[in-house]
């Protein structure tokens, strides 16, 4: 679960276990964190209004479904795939 508030982006830690499905679950949060602190970072966005727009436009479902073949490129590529994503969701 991803909470977004004014302080920040938190995470219930308590629904990974330490078997290798929580440690993914845990990798796939991780990289959902690394994608909107980046677009948070180019767009001068405050991170708890980029998870609000990627939560709303399906971006983060997008994430969850694609991490197998995202998490391996560069954040420049993930931005930019992120970028052409909700131009078609506009």
């Amino acid at each position: 679960m991803l909470y977004c508030g004014a302080g920040g982006i938190i995470f219930n830690r308590g629904i990974y276990n330490g078997t290798n499905h929580g440690e993914r679950r845990m990798s796939q949060l991780s990289f959902k964190l690394f994608c909107i602190e980046k677009y948070a970072d180019k767009h001068g966005i405050p991170s708890n209004e980029v998870y609000d727009t990627f939560e709303r436009a399906g971006v983060i479902e997008m994430l969850d479904r694609d991490y197998d073949v995202l998490h391996g490129h560069g954040f420049e590529y993930v931005i930019g795939d992120i970028e052409q994503f909700l131009e078609t969701r506009r």
